[in-house]
């Protein structure tokens, strides 16, 4: 992270003068400190690789995407450290700026053994983008095998089996739990809602679809 790189590390006078304030920023979990503090850097050091990292993470937990996508091409452009590969990476998907190369690099990192759960779940969402639905009910149906059943997880695999028009696939027995017209979630009962559609259920449609707009108000 941002406090473990600086260490040891050579840097003009003037970057290394407002580096402690802002390892202490970051510590602090002060996002728009840590953006001011790395943008100081940057301004002397246009191509510290580490002061855009903590940039970029600022970005993100700002809720800026596009600017933590430039972010993330900035860094590209200076061939920045890999270990904030998933970080550009997500920056580009909330964005939704370069995904094909988004999509590459998530492919990459989910290449070997499956990857990471952070990776997959970002592949998956990358892929939906995409219209590549059977490749999102692959990754979210091999988590639930692992992982077990989750409402995010359900909502989102739903969406997919709609959008794939494969809505027979909801009938599996592992999702007789969230059949049970409880769920808390708009989303998730909407999705299993338009799944019944799908498959002519219009009563349980009707039923899902109500609760699902109850749950808006």
């Amino acid at each position: 992270d941002c406090i473990s790189l600086f260490v040891s590390r050579r840097m003009s006078a003037a970057a290394a003068a407002i580096w402690p304030s802002l390892a202490a920023a970051v510590q602090e979990e002060d996002h728009a400190r840590v953006k001011e503090l790395a943008d100081q850097i940057l301004r002397v050091a246009p191509k510290d690789s580490l002061a855009l990292q903590c940039k970029l993470v600022a970005l993100l937990f700002s809720s800026d995407w596009k600017s933590a996508s430039g972010s993330a091409r900035a860094l590209d452009d200076i061939g920045g450290a890999q270990d904030s590969q998933f970080e550009r990476t997500y920056a580009r998907y909330r964005a939704n700026a370069d995904l094909e190369k988004a999509a590459e690099t998530a492919n990459r990192f989910t290449r070997n053994a499956g990857g990471d759960l952070s990776w997959r779940r970002l592949r998956a969402q990358l892929s939906y983008r995409a219209g590549n639905y059977d490749d999102v009910i692959q990754i979210y149906e091999k988590l639930m095998d692992e992982e077990g059943v989750d409402p995010d997880t359900a909502t989102n695999l739903f969406a997919a089996f709609v959008s794939a028009r494969k809505p027979e696939r909801s009938r599996h027995p592992r999702f007789a739990e969230i059949l049970k017209d409880e769920e808390e979630s708009y989303e998730l009962a909407y999705n299993i809602g338009c799944a019944f559609l799908e498959l002519n259920e219009t009563s349980r449609a009707i039923r899902f679809l109500e609760h699902s707009l109850e749950l808006c108000r």
